[in-house]
């Protein structure tokens, strides 16, 4: 048993609650674009547990464009 839980402790796997959380979002919202397809990264399911590789997250944020501040008073 402890050998399972190391490794899903170094994958970093978490539910909807969390994931929403952790991308600023609603679980809510998170349910909808699971079920739309419209989620940019993969899920694992298990049994009723939906999980998500937090490494996959910070790759999809990774991938997101940067903007900058054109004006001194927006910075």
């Amino acid at each position: 048993m402890g050998k399972v839980r190391t490794r899903l402790k170094d994958k970093r796997l978490v539910g909807v609650n969390a994931l929403a959380e952790y991308i600023d979002s609603t679980p809510g919202s998170v349910r909808v674009m699971m079920c739309r397809g419209t989620l940019p990264f993969p899920w694992i399911k298990h049994g009723r547990k939906v999980l998500f590789d937090l490494a996959d997250v910070d790759g999809w944020i990774e991938s997101l464009p940067r903007y900058e501040a054109t004006s001194p008073e927006a910075a």
